[in-house]
């Protein structure tokens, strides 16, 4: 496969094409064509082609998570008694791990409309999204929509996508911590 300038992997030429000092005969609309070929990428070209294909592929997951998320959400649809993420393994050969992570993403999301609106539009990623997602669980349900626009606010500051995660797990009120004397009553204040 041959990178073109275009941002999209060019298919193999065809396996009757004759490949000569660099220029390759192909067949387009019924008549031959010589095309060059472009340079072979540099390291850092093939970082950069990397991070592309690692966007569109979390771009395509994102498509995924909400096609699940319309699944899960029609109620009239055949179960025929199998659980989703064992039907969703079967169909997408996934294993059982990688399919109940996608369900359970799929749900947290529900309550996350504006983090599954900036993973659709490329701002955070896969990872980004799972590790949000793990740390929903422990969130109240009546802080849900608190943390949706916080964590909205860190994505759009463009942080560092470790604190994006940092942030779900300790949202803008973490929780307090109160100490007690061994009486039952407040501590007393600590002197310096």
């Amino acid at each position: 496969m041959r990178w073109m300038g275009t941002g999209l992997i060019d298919p193999p030429p065809a396996p009757d094409a004759e490949l000569d000092d660099g220029w390759v005969e192909v067949e387009t609309h019924g008549s031959p064509e010589t095309w060059p070929l472009p340079p072979e990428p540099t390291g850092n070209e093939h970082l950069a082609m990397a991070g592309d294909c690692l966007a569109a592929a979390d771009h395509a997951l994102a498509i995924a998570v909400w096609h699940l998320q319309e699944a899960l959400a029609d109620r009239t649809g055949p179960k025929a008694g199998i659980a989703t993420h064992q039907l969703l393994a079967q169909t997408a050969r996934l294993t059982g791990t990688e399919a109940r992570t996608l369900v359970a993403v799929a749900r947290v999301l529900n309550h996350l409309p504006g983090v599954h609106r900036r993973w659709e539009h490329g701002m955070v990623s896969w990872s980004q999204v799972r590790g949000i997602a793990a740390a929903f669980r422990t969130i109240d349900v009546s802080a849900r929509a608190d943390v949706d626009r916080d964590l909205c606010g860190v994505i759009d500051r463009g942080d560092e996508p470790d604190r994006v995660v940092e942030h779900a797990r300790w949202p803008a009120t973490p929780p307090r911590l109160i100490l007690t004397a061994p009486s039952g009553g407040p501590a007393p204040p600590c002197s310096p």
